[in-house]
């Protein structure tokens, strides 16, 4: 049985300096796992992906909505349009390009994209947090929608995030520590972070006999 997570630097920052990745952390030993987590990986990437798995789960798209400044501007410019990395209409062939790549029998996760701490998104003498909520609820709401495929799952995260902050009484930046959602980069973060997507995979059946006990 065959597992794929694919994610951007949130989960390759996971792999380095000798830390164990929540994926690791989770899924039994029995299961071949296969972790792809690349900095900067967008959507547009997801066409590299070989897509020959009985289970993939997606966890990026912060890089896909998060802006890249209009040329010639060393910040967002209130009167131009959000100038987002992949736009939304792209951001959906990808994903839907995907899943038609996929084997019907292949159960497919989609993760709902966090937005990084308010604390973090005044950037240039700009507060993006607005900005920011709105377009990410914008591309979550695609994620959501494939689930008109019945090979998809797409799951929530803000739930089990709420409920992990308050069981261990943490603050929000205390896991995630800047603008791009990275975690802390120290193992008992990675592993409450493990707990939470645990708890959260634990709600989807098709996957959920995947999971330590």
């Amino acid at each position: 049985m065959k597992l794929l997570v694919i994610g951007d630097s949130i989960l390759k920052r996971q792999t380095l300096n000798g830390l164990i990745s929540f994926p690791k952390r989770i899924f039994n030993d029995d299961i071949d796992l296969y972790i792809n987590g690349n900095c900067s990986f967008t959507t547009n990437n997801l066409k590299d992906i070989k897509s020959s798995y009985d289970y993939i789960i997606i966890h990026i798209g912060i890089c896909d909505v998060f802006l890249r400044y209009p040329d010639g501007l060393n910040k967002y410019d209130e009167k131009t349009a959000w100038n987002q990395n992949v736009p939304i209409n792209i951001f959906k062939k990808n994903i839907d390009s995907f899943i038609k790549r996929c084997s019907i029998d292949s159960v497919i996760v989609l993760s709902s994209i966090i937005k990084p701490d308010v604390k973090f998104l005044h950037i240039g003498g700009f507060n993006y947090n607005n900005i920011l909520d709105e377009q990410i609820n914008k591309y979550n709401m695609v994620l959501s929608n494939f689930e008109k495929y019945s090979n998809v799952v797409y799951i929530n995260l803000v739930d089990s995030i709420n409920k992990i902050l308050e069981k261990y009484r943490m603050s929000y930046n205390d896991i995630f520590c800047d603008a791009s959602g990275h975690i802390t980069e120290k193992q008992n973060i990675i592993d409450i972070y493990g707990e939470m997507w645990k708890n959260a995979i634990k709600k989807v059946p098709e996957i959920a006999g995947l999971l330590r006990i």
